[in-house]
């Protein structure tokens, strides 16, 4: 599906035109300026399509955009928690390590005064 020539609506930017679409990036000229978003997630609240039919295809799209990102982010958060039980260091993470570690200690405190 190619939505160059569709009317489309941007929250920020107003009413506006697609000038090109290459099925990653679609570009749109609006009345002041002419802006380049990523396709599908543009879609995702920030802009509409006024065609039916075609708003109903970029809803598609989106859906298995969301969904790909969802268990890419899901992937994420379980190969982090695996690090953080193995005691690697994450990046920027370690105050969060810190704490885990502390939870750690204070658990075996616990097991030896008992």
């Amino acid at each position: 599906m190619d939505l160059t020539g569709y009317a489309v609506t941007h929250k920020a930017f107003g009413n506006g035109v697609v000038t090109g679409f290459d099925g990653k990036y679609v570009s749109v000229r609006f009345e002041a300026t002419e802006k380049t978003f990523v396709y599908p997630a543009a879609f995702n609240g920030f802009m509409t399509v006024a065609d039916a039919e075609v708003a109903a295809a970029v809803a598609e799209d989106l859906a298995g955009f969301l969904a790909v990102k969802q268990q890419q982010e899901a992937a994420k958060a379980k190969e982090r928690e695996r690090q953080m039980r193995s005691g690697i260091v994450i990046p920027g993470n370690r105050a969060a390590v810190e704490r885990a570690q502390e939870g750690r200690i204070r658990k075996d405190e616990q097991q030896e005064e008992i």
